[in-house]
């Protein structure tokens, strides 16, 4: 199916979100590019539940003062067509569509894109806000 994803972040100084590898919330930075708009109700995502792949990969960077209170991310989703047109509205992601751990083919695409960034200087996190 297609999803959207909308986050809620309390007291996060910076902070951003990736399902299987796509950028889908950020706070704190300045506004994401275009290509940064994966996962919104105009561009949701495809992700494709088979017995094999139940779960999608979540990333999340946070910075906070801890002088504001804990930090905290909200992580919601819309289940759309591919045109982002839906039913129903933005609801909780259980923790058992979520997986922690990077799949054996994630590390291996990974690897290789580590392996090409050798002299590039778009790959370069200078800072947080190259994540």
């Amino acid at each position: 199916g297609f999803y959207a994803f909308h986050c809620n972040f309390t007291a996060a100084t910076l902070a951003f979100v990736w399902i299987d590898d796509h950028l889908v919330c950020q706070t704190g930075a300045s506004t994401p590019p275009t290509s940064s708009n994966d996962g919104t109700e105009a561009t949701p995502i495809a992700v494709q539940h088979t017995p094999q792949l139940t779960t999608m990969q979540v990333r999340i960077h946070l910075l906070y003062n801890m002088t504001h209170g804990q930090a905290q991310v909200g992580l919601f989703w819309l289940k759309t067509d591919n045109n982002g047109v839906s039913s129903s509205s933005f609801a909780p992601i259980p923790p058992t569509a979520l997986e922690p751990t990077i799949s054996e083919p994630e590390k291996k695409r990974r690897d290789l894109q580590q392996s090409l960034a050798v002299g590039w200087g778009s790959w370069f996190h200078g800072d947080a806000l190259t994540l």
